[in-house]
């Protein structure tokens, strides 16, 4: 039962990032078409959501990672991790799956940025984090929902800094 309620948790934490990254760019006028697709991963059918950007950049929503950001030439820029669940007990196991994809993603790309956004960070998850070579960047996921500064710096991030759209 907690691991359905969890995947519940961590399915809905993504759905809000996507919907909010969706219509920030949607109302700045980035997005010149949506696309949904059906691809097979190890034997799996996942769907994946790609906002095609009026640069040519694609940010695509997936399982792994949960958020892609690929240039015009396809190679993978940055991979966003999502981790919704509030269980501090599990927080270091979260920051260790998150770090798979994105060792996985990194070995695609090693110039590639690691951001991580979950709902709950620990002392020992913030102290990992200072050393971790793994994530580039973190954001508190609860401070990015309910802070409207919070979430302009992440937005500012992606769109900005590393996409260059704005």
């Amino acid at each position: 039962i907690q691991g359905t309620g969890a995947n519940f948790i961590g399915k809905g934490a993504a759905r809000a990032v996507e919907e909010m990254i969706e219509d920030y760019a949607k109302t700045r006028g980035y997005i010149s078409a949506i696309e949904k697709k059906r691809i097979t991963l190890s034997g799996k059918k996942h769907k994946q959501a790609h906002i095609v950007l009026t640069n040519r950049w694609r940010i695509i929503f997936s399982s792994e990672p949960d958020v892609a950001v690929r240039d015009p030439q396809n190679r993978l820029q940055s991979a966003i991790e999502i981790k919704g669940s509030m269980d501090k007990a599990g927080a270091q196991t979260r920051l260790g799956e998150a770090k798979k994809s994105f060792a996985k993603a990194k070995s695609e790309n090693a110039h590639c940025k690691a951001i991580y956004l979950a709902s709950c960070f620990t002392d020992a998850v913030l102290a990992q984090l200072k050393t971790e070579r793994e994530v580039d960047q973190h954001f508190n996921l609860v401070d990015i929902m309910a802070d409207p500064s919070e979430k302009a710096a992440f937005l500012r991030e992606l769109f900005h800094y590393l996409i260059r759209i704005e």
